[in-house]
């Protein structure tokens, strides 16, 4: 456990911020606790995280198995210093105060949520056929947003790829902004 001034135990990530406000598709707006791992999807990107990765215990991990939590629930957990799973909910302590927070359990969810294990193969299997990789800073794609003109255009924008280490090309697809390409400089990958 990395050394903090003030023991923390509580999730290390925000992964309700891949959850979306869809009123036509209300699944997206939970994340699904799911052997052993959370999954979060906007249906434009979607996340898989393994529970241990948090710290959770393993009887913490199988009251946690086929729950739901809306995204605005797990946002109120992140403000407590710990938390901790009950049979029913997490039980959160932040200084003198505390609160209880129930999740849904799979036959009280009103909602078909999406297979998200289903589109993001496990790294591990070795069935799964790789084409290439690059490796990238993520925080690289926020910035290169924030710099085009229109960056956030909902048309999206195209990604060229010429060889494992050199540059990426960002097109913007909107072409109401013609003459703008981004670039990302790829990273090193370090297998482990």
């Amino acid at each position: 456990m990395p050394k903090t001034a003030k023991y923390r135990k509580n999730f290390l990530s925000k992964p309700h911020l891949a959850c979306s406000n869809d009123d036509l598709r209300p699944a997206f707006g939970y994340i699904q606790f799911k052997d052993g791992f959370l999954f979060a999807t906007d249906a434009h990107i979607a996340i898989k995280q393994d529970l241990k990765v948090h710290g959770f215990e393993d009887e913490e991990i199988e009251f946690l198995n086929n729950t739901y939590l809306h995204k605005n629930a797990f946002a109120e957990i992140l403000r407590y210093n710990e938390v901790y799973v009950r049979e029913n909910g997490f039980f959160c302590k932040k200084d003198n105060f505390s609160a209880f927070i129930e999740f849904i359990k799979l036959e009280d969810f009103p909602h078909t949520y999406p297979k998200i294990e289903a589109v993001i193969l496990d790294p591990a299997d070795k069935n799964r056929i790789a084409i290439d990789e690059i490796g990238m800073n993520i925080k690289l794609l926020t910035k290169l947003e924030q710099c085009l003109v229109n960056g956030y255009s909902g048309l999206g924008h195209k990604f060229q790829f010429f060889a494992k280490s050199k540059a990426i090309l960002v097109i913007p697809m909107d072409k109401d902004y013609p003459g703008q390409t981004g670039l990302i400089m790829p990273v090193m990958l370090n297998d482990h």
